[in-house]
């Protein structure tokens, strides 16, 4: 999976998954693993440090009009 960002203890990456409409991103720390929609919502999972978690999240909502883009290239 193409890894999009790095840093802040956490990555993000973009993953091919057929069966998904709502383009989301998933957040990878070493103490867990979350799925966000571009509008901040997680769908699934979540990290123990809240803090990182919030980081990750604003990170996506920051970035949503590009990161759409990004999904869909990644989902055709």
């Amino acid at each position: 999976m193409p890894i999009i960002f790095r840093g802040k203890g956490f990555y993000i990456e973009v993953r091919k998954e057929n069966n998904h409409e709502l383009p989301h991103f998933h957040a990878i720390s070493p103490d867990g693993d979350i799925s966000i929609s571009l509008d901040g919502s997680i769908l699934a999972g979540k990290f123990k440090d809240k803090q990182k978690q919030k980081e990750a999240v604003r990170w996506v909502i920051e970035r949503a009009e590009i990161l759409e883009a990004v999904w869909r290239e990644a989902n055709v």
